[in-house]
């Protein structure tokens, strides 16, 4: 089913490309003040190491290949600066992939204007294809060699292309990636985190560059409505679990976080009040920890449950407790929001995760959790689809 899905996005984006592309170019060529003359303005992209755009490298989603594959997330942010005395408009914005393997390119509504002598960020993510979706390139692992990115400029017949090679992102620690930020040891018996590696639509965000990053909670089994949930049990209702009117109904709420790597800390907020599930309030309980050139965001923390002997500027060493999931921010419920940036100019940075078991929601027997296709992970990231998260360097029983 998911080869049927991927295959239909695929037609469908190259069917919009296609068609944009045409429609696009016929205006270009008409009279209307069309100049010939180079478009002034130059082009960066993000996020881009020694030349190369980088990916996330998606984990498989089971051991026994009954999930989904490997694969690659790619999420693409343009700095485009207008070197004229005049605004640019930034009208579409086209992307193509050379192959093998294949790989469906994109047409974006970019629709930006650009004053004279400025830097402009532009984040591909509106896609035409998908409308009010959060849009990540879903690539096949091995992934294309190289990106193609063309932009469209009202007024010009000329474009503005670029080429960057692709390859997998590693972050700044000696392994390429880090620890979980939650440890096994804290969840109850038939407990698992969850999350998933962002897709189309799959996350409600707050900033652009945040389209790598992880919104996470604890599920366990509701064996009454046959579900996962992220719920309390509660004896005395009918479907055996809390409201999730408050924030003790969820299971989440309060469990311990933990650095996911040594650093530096260079920002706390631990103040802020938690608010009710459904409201959300301005600022956020947060810890920001500088990582070689990547800073880690932990978000949504509990009002006062970073310890007062955490201070910025203090070094900090892998797995040191940080604090414990709360409900502050813009958030709608109790989870634990983890991103990483670059450390200059704060650009959108894949996560990769070591010393995890994963496998994907769906593919996991509750009452036999020791006999599912867990797939150990070391320097990749979650997969596409929810999946259930055991952090261990040891598999759970």
């Amino acid at each position: 089913m998911k080869h049927h899905r991927i295959f239909s996005y695929a037609i469908i984006s190259l069917f919009v490309f296609g068609l944009s592309w045409f429609s696009f170019s016929a205006a270009a060529q008409g009279p209307g003040g069309i100049t010939t003359a180079p478009v002034p303005a130059t082009v960066a992209v993000e996020p881009e190491e020694d030349g190369y755009v980088v990916y996330a490298p998606i984990s498989k989603g089971t051991s026994d290949d009954s999930g989904s594959d490997d694969g690659a997330s790619l999420a693409l942010k343009l700095l485009v600066t207008n070197t004229g005395g005049a605004a640019l408009h930034l009208t579409k914005t086209f992307v193509k992939f050379d192959g093998p393997p294949f790989a469906a390119g994109a047409a974006f509504d970019t629709d930006v204007v650009i004053a004279p002598f400025k830097t402009q960020a532009v984040h591909l993510q509106d896609n035409i294809a998908f409308p009010d979706a959060t849009f990540n390139f879903k690539l096949s692992a091995p992934t294309p060699p190289h990106v193609f990115i063309e932009l469209k400029f009202a007024g010009y017949n000329g474009t503005v292309n670029l080429v960057r090679p692709l390859k997998a992102h590693r972050n700044s620690t000696p392994e390429g990636s880090y620890l979980f930020p939650a440890k096994s040891t804290d969840l109850l018996r038939g407990e698992f985190w969850s999350g998933a590696s962002n897709g189309v639509g799959s996350l409600s965000i707050h900033r652009n560059d945040e389209r790598f990053a992880y919104d996470m909670g604890v599920v366990r089994w509701n064996s009454t409505t046959g579900k996962w949930t992220g719920l309390v049990y509660d004896p005395n209702s009918p479907t055996k679990e809390k409201s999730g009117k408050k924030n003790d109904d969820y299971l989440c709420f309060g469990k311990p976080v933990y650095a996911v790597a040594r650093g530096q800390i260079i920002k706390i907020t631990r103040d802020k009040e938690d608010h009710d599930p459904g409201g959300e309030n301005v600022g956020t309980n947060q810890v920001q920890i500088l990582v070689g050139d990547e800073i880690v965001q932990y978000l949504h923390l509990k009002k006062d449950s970073i310890p007062l002997t955490l201070q910025e500027g203090d070094a900090i060493f892998a797995g040191q407790f940080l604090g414990r999931v709360g409900d502050s921010g813009h958030s709608s419920q109790p989870h634990l929001h983890v991103d990483v940036v670059s450390a200059t100019g704060q650009h959108l940075r894949p996560v990769l995760f070591n010393q995890i078991y994963l496998i994907e929601r769906t593919e996991l027997d509750p009452s036999h959790v020791g006999n599912g296709a867990w797939v150990s992970v070391h320097g990749k990231s979650l997969p596409w689809v929810k999946s259930m998260i055991w952090p261990s360097p040891v598999a759970p029983q």
